[in-house]
């Protein structure tokens, strides 16, 4: 079935199909493959992305903003308790406890495009390096540095992996 969408980038309308089973994940969240419009050069959106944290007296809310889109779009951060329940309670950072660990996982999994086992392999070390360190009520970590720390992270296992292996 065709239908209208919005590149979620850009913010430009085509024309995509769309299978029954597409519908569902958009309902819940989700943005099937192929949503974006095909003759807009996006170059690489997460350099564009940044996590923005605030705590407040209810609680820490992260979100995400891209920028450069269309009107700034933004969404709150998931928590991801259905992936590792850490903190019911919510995000948490500036120190190395479970709510920094559930904001790292979040982040993670949000910057991985929902790649849940990249994520899981590195979040300890986003929430050590980066989440624990942050001081105050406010962040911002742009997504090119987030970026950075994961690939080093998965270089580090990488080399780890390869130094155990008999030659």
């Amino acid at each position: 079935m065709a239908r209208l969408a919005t590149c979620w980038i850009c913010g430009r309308r085509y024309r995509v199909e769309v299978l029954p089973w597409d519908l569902v994940d958009v309902h819940l969240g989700g943005i099937p493959d192929g949503w974006e419009c095909p003759d807009y050069p996006h170059k690489d959106r997460h350099m564009a992305k940044s996590y923005n944290g605030t705590r407040t007296p209810e609680g820490c809310i992260v979100n995400v903003v891209i920028t450069g889109t269309a009107n700034d779009h933004g969404y709150s951060l998931a928590p991801r308790n259905d992936v590792r329940d850490h903190s019911p309670d919510g995000f948490e950072w500036g120190y190395g406890g479970s709510g920094p660990a559930q904001l790292a996982l979040a982040m993670c999994i949000d910057y991985l495009d929902g790649d849940v086992e990249r994520a899981q392999l590195v979040y300890h070390g986003v929430k050590f390096g980066m989440i624990g360190p942050l001081k105050g009520d406010t962040f911002v970590i742009q997504g090119a540095t987030l970026g950075e720390v994961i690939k080093a992270l998965e270089d580090g296992r990488a080399k780890a992996r390869g130094a155990s292996e008999p030659s």
